[in-house]
Protein backbone atom coordinates (compact mmCIF):
# COMPACT_ATOMS: atom_id res chain seq x y z
CA UNK A 1 0.00 0.00 0.00
CA UNK A 2 2.94 2.09 0.31
CA UNK A 3 2.52 2.66 -3.89
CA UNK A 4 -0.66 4.08 -3.17
CA UNK A 5 0.51 6.91 -0.63
CA UNK A 6 3.10 8.15 -3.52
CA UNK A 7 0.11 9.15 -6.13
CA UNK A 8 -2.19 11.44 -5.42
CA UNK A 9 -5.42 12.42 -7.76
CA UNK A 10 -3.61 15.23 -9.08
CA UNK A 11 -0.39 13.30 -10.27
CA UNK A 12 -2.46 10.13 -11.13
CA UNK A 13 -4.55 12.37 -13.54
CA UNK A 14 -1.36 14.56 -14.87
CA UNK A 15 -0.15 10.05 -15.46
CA UNK A 16 -3.31 9.78 -17.32
CA UNK A 17 -3.20 12.40 -19.34
CA UNK A 18 0.41 11.86 -20.50
CA UNK A 19 -0.11 8.39 -21.11
CA UNK A 20 -3.08 9.14 -23.73
CA UNK A 21 -1.67 11.82 -25.51
CA UNK A 22 -0.56 10.39 -28.67
CA UNK A 23 -4.55 8.37 -28.60
CA UNK A 24 -6.29 11.37 -29.36
CA UNK A 25 -7.76 11.07 -25.64
CA UNK A 26 -8.12 14.80 -24.19
CA UNK A 27 -8.11 14.39 -20.55
CA UNK A 28 -10.03 16.90 -18.47
CA UNK A 29 -9.41 16.61 -14.16
CA UNK A 30 -12.40 17.25 -11.92
CA UNK A 31 -15.18 17.38 -13.99
CA UNK A 32 -18.55 18.32 -12.56
CA UNK A 33 -22.07 17.04 -14.08
CA UNK A 34 -22.64 20.98 -14.09
CA UNK A 35 -21.96 24.28 -12.98
CA UNK A 36 -23.12 27.07 -10.12
CA UNK A 37 -26.60 25.92 -8.25
CA UNK A 38 -26.93 22.67 -10.97
CA UNK A 39 -23.53 21.00 -9.85
CA UNK A 40 -23.89 18.27 -7.56
CA UNK A 41 -21.02 15.43 -8.36
CA UNK A 42 -17.56 15.39 -9.77
CA UNK A 43 -15.94 13.00 -11.75
CA UNK A 44 -12.32 12.94 -11.45
CA UNK A 45 -11.57 12.75 -15.42
CA UNK A 46 -13.07 12.82 -17.97
CA UNK A 47 -11.40 11.10 -21.16
CA UNK A 48 -12.79 12.51 -24.47
CA UNK A 49 -11.84 10.68 -27.88
CA UNK A 50 -10.98 13.63 -30.05
CA UNK A 51 -10.41 11.36 -33.18
CA UNK A 52 -13.07 10.25 -35.68
CA UNK A 53 -11.32 7.11 -36.67
CA UNK A 54 -11.05 5.70 -32.83
CA UNK A 55 -14.93 6.43 -32.57
CA UNK A 56 -16.04 10.41 -30.90
CA UNK A 57 -16.78 8.81 -27.58
CA UNK A 58 -16.03 10.32 -23.71
CA UNK A 59 -14.71 7.87 -20.42
CA UNK A 60 -15.68 8.65 -17.47
CA UNK A 61 -12.59 8.34 -14.87
CA UNK A 62 -12.91 7.56 -10.72
CA UNK A 63 -9.35 7.29 -9.28
CA UNK A 64 -9.10 5.61 -5.91
CA UNK A 65 -5.69 6.15 -4.29
CA UNK A 66 -6.21 3.11 -1.45
CA UNK A 67 -8.36 0.67 -0.29
CA UNK A 68 -10.88 2.47 1.74
CA UNK A 69 -11.36 5.26 -0.79
CA UNK A 70 -12.25 2.00 -2.98
CA UNK A 71 -14.44 0.36 -0.50
CA UNK A 72 -16.61 4.03 -0.09
CA UNK A 73 -17.10 3.84 -3.87
CA UNK A 74 -18.32 0.14 -4.04
CA UNK A 75 -20.83 1.06 -1.10
CA UNK A 76 -22.29 4.46 -3.03
CA UNK A 77 -21.66 3.32 -6.19
CA UNK A 78 -24.84 5.22 -7.53
CA UNK A 79 -23.02 8.80 -7.04
CA UNK A 80 -21.44 8.33 -10.22
CA UNK A 81 -24.20 7.50 -12.03
CA UNK A 82 -24.73 11.72 -12.64
CA UNK A 83 -21.89 11.69 -14.75
CA UNK A 84 -21.67 8.79 -16.23
CA UNK A 85 -25.17 8.80 -18.05
CA UNK A 86 -22.99 11.06 -19.75
CA UNK A 87 -19.98 8.91 -20.57
CA UNK A 88 -19.40 5.89 -23.21
CA UNK A 89 -17.36 4.14 -21.10
CA UNK A 90 -16.24 4.28 -16.81
CA UNK A 91 -13.49 2.79 -15.44
CA UNK A 92 -11.46 3.06 -12.38
CA UNK A 93 -8.03 3.87 -11.94
CA UNK A 94 -5.67 3.03 -8.88
CA UNK A 95 -2.30 2.30 -8.06
CA UNK A 96 -1.31 -1.36 -8.68
CA UNK A 97 -2.97 -3.86 -6.62
CA UNK A 98 -5.64 -1.81 -4.37
CA UNK A 99 -8.78 -2.53 -6.98
CA UNK A 100 -8.37 -6.49 -6.89
CA UNK A 101 -9.81 -6.84 -10.77
CA UNK A 102 -12.99 -9.11 -8.98
CA UNK A 103 -14.33 -6.58 -7.24
CA UNK A 104 -14.81 -3.89 -10.38
CA UNK A 105 -17.80 -4.10 -11.81
CA UNK A 106 -19.01 -5.85 -14.43
CA UNK A 107 -19.83 -2.12 -16.59
CA UNK A 108 -16.85 -1.06 -15.38
CA UNK A 109 -12.94 -1.19 -16.73
CA UNK A 110 -9.90 -0.72 -14.73
CA UNK A 111 -6.12 0.92 -15.46
CA UNK A 112 -3.90 0.78 -12.94
CA UNK A 113 -0.56 2.63 -11.89
CA UNK A 114 2.39 0.75 -11.88
CA UNK A 115 5.12 3.50 -10.22
CA UNK A 116 8.27 2.51 -9.69
CA UNK A 117 11.86 4.69 -8.54
CA UNK A 118 12.82 4.48 -12.07
CA UNK A 119 9.06 4.23 -14.41
CA UNK A 120 5.95 4.44 -14.47
CA UNK A 121 3.37 2.18 -16.44
CA UNK A 122 -0.09 2.53 -17.30
CA UNK A 123 -1.52 -0.82 -17.18
CA UNK A 124 -4.75 -1.66 -18.68
CA UNK A 125 -5.90 -3.98 -16.52
CA UNK A 126 -9.30 -4.24 -17.67
CA UNK A 127 -10.31 -2.35 -20.97
CA UNK A 128 -14.20 -0.76 -19.93
CA UNK A 129 -17.04 -2.08 -22.18
CA UNK A 130 -18.94 0.00 -23.83
CA UNK A 131 -22.44 0.86 -22.22
CA UNK A 132 -25.69 -1.28 -23.06
CA UNK A 133 -27.50 2.13 -23.32
CA UNK A 134 -26.27 4.92 -25.21
CA UNK A 135 -25.00 7.92 -23.38
CA UNK A 136 -27.17 10.79 -22.82
CA UNK A 137 -26.77 13.65 -25.08
CA UNK A 138 -24.71 16.33 -23.57
CA UNK A 139 -26.54 19.76 -22.94
CA UNK A 140 -25.17 23.27 -22.19
CA UNK A 141 -25.07 22.55 -18.67
CA UNK A 142 -22.55 19.52 -18.60
CA UNK A 143 -20.45 21.24 -21.44
CA UNK A 144 -19.92 24.72 -19.72
CA UNK A 145 -19.13 22.22 -16.45
CA UNK A 146 -16.16 20.88 -19.10
CA UNK A 147 -15.24 23.69 -20.17
CA UNK A 148 -14.46 24.82 -16.75
CA UNK A 149 -12.63 22.55 -16.18
CA UNK A 150 -10.07 22.57 -18.85
CA UNK A 151 -9.89 26.34 -18.27
CA UNK A 152 -8.49 25.83 -14.74
CA UNK A 153 -6.58 23.31 -16.16
CA UNK A 154 -4.93 26.10 -18.55
CA UNK A 155 -1.79 27.23 -17.20
CA UNK A 156 -1.05 30.88 -17.41
CA UNK A 157 0.13 31.22 -21.16
CA UNK A 158 1.86 35.26 -19.91
CA UNK A 159 3.40 33.78 -17.28
CA UNK A 160 5.30 30.71 -18.91
CA UNK A 161 6.24 32.97 -22.19
CA UNK A 162 7.35 35.46 -19.16
CA UNK A 163 9.41 32.43 -18.08
CA UNK A 164 10.54 30.92 -21.18
CA UNK A 165 12.18 34.78 -21.53
CA UNK A 166 13.67 34.63 -18.57
CA UNK A 167 15.44 31.20 -18.90
CA UNK A 168 16.53 32.10 -22.79
CA UNK A 169 17.68 35.87 -21.28
CA UNK A 170 19.70 33.65 -18.77
CA UNK A 171 21.31 30.93 -21.14
CA UNK A 172 22.16 33.92 -23.77
CA UNK A 173 24.08 35.90 -21.25
CA UNK A 174 25.99 32.49 -19.95
CA UNK A 175 26.67 31.55 -23.66
CA UNK A 176 28.17 35.03 -24.16
CA UNK A 177 29.92 35.06 -21.08
CA UNK A 178 31.51 31.60 -21.46
CA UNK A 179 32.76 32.72 -25.21
CA UNK A 180 34.34 35.70 -23.54
CA UNK A 181 36.04 33.81 -21.09
CA UNK A 182 37.60 31.23 -23.77
CA UNK A 183 38.07 33.90 -26.47
CA UNK A 184 40.02 35.82 -23.27
CA UNK A 185 42.09 32.32 -22.73
CA UNK A 186 42.64 31.67 -26.27
CA UNK A 187 44.16 35.25 -26.93
CA UNK A 188 46.40 34.54 -24.15
CA UNK A 189 47.88 31.14 -25.46
CA UNK A 190 48.29 32.83 -29.06
CA UNK A 191 50.15 36.04 -27.12
CA UNK A 192 52.39 33.35 -25.54
CA UNK A 193 52.63 31.78 -28.75
CA UNK A 194 53.94 34.84 -30.22
CA UNK A 195 56.18 36.15 -27.52
CA UNK A 196 58.13 32.53 -27.77
CA UNK A 197 58.49 32.41 -31.36
CA UNK A 198 59.97 36.02 -30.83
CA UNK A 199 62.04 34.94 -28.56
CA UNK A 200 63.08 31.55 -29.72
CA UNK A 201 63.88 33.04 -33.36
CA UNK A 202 61.37 29.78 -34.53
CA UNK A 203 57.89 29.64 -36.22
CA UNK A 204 56.24 27.11 -35.29
CA UNK A 205 54.34 27.31 -37.76
CA UNK A 206 56.94 25.92 -40.65
CA UNK A 207 56.85 21.82 -39.93
CA UNK A 208 59.10 22.07 -36.58
CA UNK A 209 58.76 18.92 -34.50
CA UNK A 210 57.06 20.80 -31.71
CA UNK A 211 57.13 17.84 -29.37
CA UNK A 212 61.26 17.38 -29.63
CA UNK A 213 61.15 20.94 -29.00
CA UNK A 214 59.00 21.00 -25.83
CA UNK A 215 60.65 17.73 -24.87
CA UNK A 216 63.89 19.64 -25.03
CA UNK A 217 62.47 22.87 -23.17
CA UNK A 218 61.16 20.79 -20.66
CA UNK A 219 64.40 19.29 -19.76
CA UNK A 220 66.11 22.37 -19.84
CA UNK A 221 63.62 23.74 -17.65
CA UNK A 222 64.24 20.86 -15.34
CA UNK A 223 67.42 20.89 -15.09
CA UNK A 224 68.42 24.57 -15.64
CA UNK A 225 71.84 25.73 -15.78
CA UNK A 226 72.85 21.69 -15.80
CA UNK A 227 71.39 21.14 -18.95
CA UNK A 228 74.30 21.58 -20.67
CA UNK A 229 76.66 20.20 -18.50
CA UNK A 230 74.19 16.79 -18.72
CA UNK A 231 74.85 16.97 -22.29
CA UNK A 232 78.49 17.05 -21.84
CA UNK A 233 78.38 14.18 -19.94
CA UNK A 234 76.56 11.90 -22.06
CA UNK A 235 78.62 12.60 -24.92
CA UNK A 236 81.77 12.08 -23.09
CA UNK A 237 80.10 8.56 -22.06
CA UNK A 238 78.89 7.80 -25.64
CA UNK A 239 82.52 8.58 -26.68
CA UNK A 240 84.13 6.47 -23.94
CA UNK A 241 81.95 3.81 -25.40
CA UNK A 242 83.33 4.05 -28.89
CA UNK A 243 87.00 3.87 -28.08
CA UNK A 244 86.49 0.66 -26.55
CA UNK A 245 84.26 -0.65 -29.69
CA UNK A 246 87.44 0.94 -31.40
CA UNK A 247 90.26 -1.40 -29.29
CA UNK A 248 88.22 -4.38 -29.47
CA UNK A 249 87.89 -4.50 -33.10
CA UNK A 250 91.41 -3.33 -32.55
CA UNK A 251 92.43 -6.94 -31.27
CA UNK A 252 90.27 -8.66 -33.75
CA UNK A 253 92.57 -12.23 -35.72
CA UNK A 254 93.62 -11.50 -38.82
CA UNK A 255 91.36 -13.87 -41.26
CA UNK A 256 94.05 -14.88 -43.54
CA UNK A 257 95.90 -16.42 -40.73
CA UNK A 258 93.56 -17.91 -39.19
CA UNK A 259 92.39 -19.51 -42.61
CA UNK A 260 96.11 -21.10 -43.54
CA UNK A 261 95.73 -22.52 -39.71
CA UNK A 262 92.57 -23.84 -40.60
CA UNK A 263 94.23 -25.64 -43.76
Amino acid sequence: MANAAKISESEAVEILRYKMKDEGLLVVGQVGNATGGGHSRTADALMIQTWPSRGLSITGVEYKRDRSDWRRELRNGQKAEKIAAYCHYWLVLAPKGIVPIEEVPGGWGLYEIHKTEKMTKLLRTKPPPAKVDPPKPIDYAFLAAILRAREKYQPDRAKIELEVDRRDEIRKNNFEETLKRRTRDLQSRVNAFKEFELASGLDLSMGWRNDRIGENLKSFLEYGVDFWQRIEEQRNGAQRIIETLDSVLAEKPDDTVHDEQNG
